[in-house]
């Protein structure tokens, strides 16, 4: 479904001298600033019939400003009250402790309810940036620790931390089986090449490392500390199924393992009830863009996989 749009007004005295993205989203609340960068990247947008190219362009008074064009009403990023919890913030960024279940970026199937639009609701400056400041991603179904750069500064110095693999990503995960006490997975990672919504392991995809340690056996089930050496889409879900290690709960890359061995009846009801893949994204490090000091944060365990943690803990068949 799409809409057309078509605006015209002219810069009155009020507005003189104030950034044209500034004065449209006043003017016309139902656009957020992000939307108008987009339109402006799109060709929408023209002051006194030209083109306008950045959105910090400032206009003056009598200024005649034409906006139009043809969008698809249905992908459009709008701030929404959704509720997240907010770790730290500071000038620079902001770290959040995403919750499972919600999606980070609008798009096929999940057209608003994102943490984008969250963020764009709660931080209305972050429409000036690509993807409302998020530098890096997490699964729908994983929780934890995500950074957002709050200013072009910030955004730039933290994409290139993610680029040259300085910021340190931990996750704690839960798999079938017994793995290795510790060890380097270094599987290239590329699309799948009959299930376009999957990624797998294959000669032709991107170089891919994952490192590991035990923090506990239970039984035939492995509780494990892992660290991104690289950030592939699904890289730890689909590094352990490619060991036959898969994740507890992972409905995409472990249906056809689903349970170790031994598992009782009682705790194949559990994991069958258990909502998501078992990962939650624990420790995060980078440097603060404005001091170069690293910063360091931490998340508990949400409660749903404590509680997988715990019925593992005392499963029967621990051995």
């Amino acid at each position: 479904m799409s809409k057309k749009i078509s605006i015209n007004f002219e810069v009155d005295a009020e507005d003189s001298g104030k950034r044209i993205d500034v004065i449209i989203s006043k003017k016309f609340p139902e656009f957020s600033r992000m939307q108008i960068k987009k339109f402006i990247e799109l060709d929408f947008l023209s002051i006194d019939s030209k083109k306008i190219s950045k959105v910090s362009e400032k206009v003056q008074i009598g200024s005649k400003v034409n906006l139009s064009g043809q969008i698809d009403a249905e992908v459009e990023n709008l701030p929404q009250n959704i509720e997240i919890e907010i770790k730290k913030e500071t000038k620079d960024f902001i770290v959040i402790n995403k919750a499972p279940g919600i999606v980070v970026h609008p798009g096929s199937g999940n057209k608003s309810g994102t943490i984008l639009n969250s963020l764009l609701f709660n931080f209305p400056e972050l429409a000036d940036l690509p993807r409302a400041g998020i530098i890096h991603r997490l699964d729908k179904d994983t929780s934890g620790l995500m950074v957002i750069a709050r200013n072009d500064r910030a955004y730039k110095h933290l994409s290139d931390q993610i680029s040259s693999r300085t910021v340190i990503r931990g996750y704690d995960l839960i798999v079938i089986g017994r793995t290795l006490r510790a060890g380097t997975l270094e599987f290239p990672i590329g699309r799948h090449r009959t299930i376009r919504t999957k990624q797998s392991v294959t000669e032709k995809g991107k170089e891919a490392i994952t490192k590991f340690k035990v923090l506990e056996y239970l039984g035939f089930y492995t509780y494990i500390r892992a660290y991104l050496g690289t950030g592939r889409t699904h890289q730890i879900r689909v590094h352990f199924s490619h060991i036959k290690h898969p994740l507890v709960g992972d409905k995409t890359y472990g249906t056809s393992q689903r349970f170790a061995k031994n598992t009782s009846n009682d705790l194949k009801d559990f994991i069958i009830k258990f909502p998501r893949q078992a990962l939650h994204a624990t420790e995060l490090s980078f440097m603060d863009p404005s001091t170069n000091e690293t910063v360091n944060f931490e998340s508990k365990i949400p409660l749903d996989f404590k509680s997988l943690l715990d019925r593992l803990k005392t499963n029967e068949n621990l051995t």
